[in-house]
């Protein structure tokens, strides 16, 4: 037999009209196994660079986002960085926490170079600070992404349903 587990009331116990929290994650300053060619002349230059890329690329989606939309957005980094709270700082739709994937002992035995368990560790970070249990539906995207029909999307959810998975690609190139 089938059984359905319920892990929300659908209740509306949050002032946002939508009662929905769109999640962006992000990492400003990615792990330099990540980005470092072995054949690099200037490792420092190169992640120098790929961080202003970043910054320019989440700031681009991110406003977006405030101009198309009228969401609150919860921006979760992952690498420590300031840098998109700072630019923020003054504007009340953006909710921001950073952390800093320092050896947490959530990735004890994850020994490959999948970026799948550090998303996970951000969901669950984002979840905890930004209080997200008082939403009806919660919205996770990578910050590299603009949905250009979110509020569309949200507004097509079905009340019974927990979770949805995408499972193609549809986002606004940048």
């Amino acid at each position: 037999s089938i059984r359905i587990e319920n892990f929300t009331d659908h209740k509306n116990n949050t002032d946002d009209p939508m009662n929905t929290a769109l999640v962006l994650t992000t990492c400003v300053t990615p792990n330099k196994k990540f980005i470092t060619r072995n054949d690099s002349d200037d490792a420092e230059k190169e992640i120098e660079k790929e961080i202003k890329e970043r910054v320019n690329l989440y700031k681009n989606v991110i406003d977006k986002y405030l101009d198309r939309t009228k969401l609150n957005i919860h921006i979760i980094e992952s690498s420590g960085s300031n840098v998109l709270k700072n630019i923020y700082k003054y504007n009340n739709r953006i909710k921001y926490h950073t952390f800093k994937l320092d050896n947490p002992i959530f990735f004890y035995n994850i020994h490959n170079e999948s970026t799948t368990a550090y998303e996970a560790y951000s969901i669950l970070q984002a979840y905890n600070n930004f209080n997200l249990s008082k939403y009806g539906k919660i919205l996770k995207i990578t910050g590299r992404y603009f949905i250009p029909n979110i509020e569309n999307i949200i507004n097509s959810f079905q009340e019974n349903a927990d979770i949805y998975v995408q499972n193609t690609v549809y986002h606004d190139s940048l």
